[in-house]
Formats: C-alpha cells, sequence, structure tokens
C-alpha cells in the first residue's frame, strides 16, 4: 500500500527555507508618481502633499475630513494600499483614461 503525505502538509524542507517569513512585514517598492497637491474629497479644498508619502493619512485644513494621499500609477490613480502578500500589493485605484 502507498502512503501519501496530505494535501496541506509541505514537508519539513519547505518549513525549513520559509521558517518565519510568513509573519515578517513585507515592503513594496513600486515606481509611483507621487503628487504635489490633492483635493479633499469632501470640501474640494486644495491641499499641498508635497512632503507626505503615498497612503498617509492627511487631514484638511478646511473641513478636518480625513483622506489618503493618492498615487499615480500610469493611468491608475492609487487611492490607498489596502493589503500586502507575498509578491506585491493590492491597491484601491481609480482608472483615468
Amino acid at each position: 500500500m502507498k502512503t501519501t503525505s496530505k494535501p496541506d502538509s509541505l514537508g519539513p524542507d519547505f518549513r525549513g527555507r520559509f521558517k518565519g517569513t510568513m509573519s515578517e512585514e513585507k515592503k513594496i517598492d513600486v515606481q509611483l508618481e507621487r503628487l504635489t497637491e490633492m483635493t479633499c474629497t469632501s470640501c474640494s479644498a486644495l491641499m499641498d502633499v508635497s512632503e507626505l508619502e503615498p497612503f498617509t493619512a492627511v487631514q484638511c485644513p478646511n473641513c478636518n475630513h480625513e483622506d489618503r494621499v493618492p498615487a499615480r500609477f500610469g493611468e491608475f490613480m492609487l487611492l490607498d494600499l489596502i493589503n500586502t502578500g507575498g509578491m506585491g500589493g493590492v491597491y484601491r485605484a481609480r482608472d483615468e483614461s
């Protein structure tokens, strides 16, 4: 009789090579076009965001509404980083073409 391992069993070689990597924080390195200004989504006030990193929380000086600093990637306006995984990130975006 031939025995096989369970489908979810990774075996000692796999676990040894990748031990601990699933819990480590991943850093995504994507070439984004940073914006210098943005419009508040609540009151349409123009805000200077030239010194802020993309996806940083920013508060509108006029209405105190909190937004995230967007970034541009080609024809897409990336509005927020939803999550990261082993091979990249998932963004909430708007197609501006």
